[in-house]
């Protein structure tokens, strides 16, 4: 019985991060509400694993999640957010986090569930790169495909296909599978660091590398600073600082405008229009007179900031959305709940603050699976 828990262990896994990387643009679409498959997937994992009685319940995780959907069904009880909140956004939101309470024992070491998310993401670099060279040099138009599947498997509101910079002739590339340039650019950053921290194989730092500068995408390239900066001791020995200004240099010389795309985006955190103001910017800006007005202690409710009537775009990410929609009581005890179910458990620090960083700051991630249950699965 063990033997076949440990290969039904693997197949989990196998199947988890197989879904979470190509299968992340699918959904079942319910009315107007679209469930990526990935939430399916884990709930049948987790049903899979309780079989094999494998499930523990994590306590002090159980008590946050309990805690801060008390105060939330208060704050809907007692009517503090006037009929506002959508109640299909509180039901997602309580669901998609209910994994976080249990504790599984899926008996593969960390490092084979590292290896299994390589090995799917080294395909799909390879994807990522092709797509960007046939679209780009190669005069192959390789629009959108899953504009051919219908719309309710496919999730909306994500811009998948389009130029690094108008006229410059480069399509950002996606992978193909992946929501965004940004999300592709995501994972293969956090491929890198994998890498290097496990199995420093000279082959797949080349071509997450190329993926990551293909994307055309910088958040990708915040998550190697973060990297670097938690892991700067290392980073600072000789060998790597050559190895670092060898690449940026050979980068300049070569590609002399792609470098010039990427630091022009620098001035897009001063501009309202541009995606480092709408993502980084504004969302804190939002943040901060939501602290200082009268629902600051239970929020306006769930899926409100959807609805605000704001004088610039924001794309919210995870603290000012948990806290301007449920307020800083359930915020404070939600992100309480983060840290408890998922850091304390393992000892993994630095990919665990690494993914952290990439869930609360680089997307709207709090109700996005392909985030939230990377997040759950890796660390």
């Amino acid at each position: 019985m063990e033997l076949n828990f440990k290969n039904t262990s693997k197949t989990l896994i196998n199947v988890l991060l197989l879904v979470l990387i190509f299968g992340q643009r699918f959904v079942v679409t319910f009315g107007s509400f679209q469930f990526p498959i990935i939430l399916f997937v884990v709930f049948v994992a987790l049903f899979a694993f309780l079989l094999f009685n494998k499930i523990t319940i994590n306590r002090h995780a159980l008590f946050m999640y309990l805690a801060y959907n008390t105060v939330i069904l208060f704050s809907l009880a007692t009517g503090k957010w006037m009929k506002s909140g959508s109640i299909y956004s509180l039901l997602y939101f309580s669901l998609l986090y209910l994994p976080f309470i249990f504790w599984v024992n899926h008996q593969c070491t960390r490092e084979y569930v590292f290896g299994t998310f390589q090995k799917y993401m080294f395909a799909a670099s390879i994807i990522g790169i092709t797509q960007f060279i046939a679209s780009s040099y190669l005069a192959i138009n390789l629009n959108d495909y899953f504009e051919y599947i219908p719309s309710d498997y496919i999730q909306a509101g994500f811009k998948t296909y389009y130029e690094a910079k108008q006229g410059s002739g480069w399509i950002k590339s996606n992978g193909v599978f992946f929501l965004e340039p940004s999300f592709f650019s995501q994972f293969a950053a956090l491929s890198l660091i994998i890498e290097y921290l496990f199995f420093k194989r000279l082959k797949n730092y080349l071509i997450y590398s190329v993926a990551l500068i293909v994307s055309f995408s910088g958040t990708g390239i915040l998550l190697l600073l973060v990297f670097a900066i938690i892991n700067f001791h290392k980073l600072l020995r000789l060998k790597n600082i050559l190895l670092f200004t060898s690449v940026l240099g050979l980068l300049y010389y070569f590609l002399p405008s792609y470098v010039n795309i990427l630091l022009s985006r620098l001035d897009e955190f001063n501009s309202e229009s541009a995606s480092g103001f709408i993502r980084f910017v504004a969302p804190f800006v939002v943040l901060k007179e939501f602290l200082s007005g009268s629902s600051v202690l239970y929020g306006l409710g769930p899926g409100t900031v959807d609805r605000l009537n704001l004088p610039f775009e924001v794309a919210f990410s995870v603290i000012p959305k948990i806290y301007i929609e449920y307020g800083v009581i359930a915020g404070t005890i939600f992100m309480f709940f983060i840290l408890t179910s998922v850091l304390v458990r393992q000892d993994f620090k630095k990919i665990s603050i690494v993914v952290m960083f990439m869930y609360l700051f680089l997307a709207g991630n709090l109700l996005s699976p392909q985030i939230v249950l990377l997040f759950y699965i890796l660390v």
